[in-house]
């Protein structure tokens, strides 16, 4: 997993950190967390700086921890 050379927020930084995220699994955020305790911008920009997939679901990130292809069946 490469790290931006950016300045991180530690909140982006934890939902990176978490379990599921290092074992290359699935991490959900509500928009509005987002929203409050970093920006949209730069989770996606983290994500993409690790070539993870992120999906907007409704009011939830989907946060998809790795960098396979995925593929939407329905």
């Amino acid at each position: 997993m490469r790290k931006s050379c950016y300045i991180t927020n530690p909140w982006i930084e934890q939902v990176f950190d978490s379990g599921q995220a290092k074992k290359g699994g699935i991490v959900r955020r509500d928009a509005c967390d987002v929203r409050r305790f970093a920006s949209e911008q730069a989770l996606k920009l983290a994500a993409a700086n690790r070539g993870f997939h992120i999906i907007l679901a409704g009011n939830q990130y989907i946060i998809i921890c790795n960098n396979k292809a995925i593929q939407i069946i329905v």
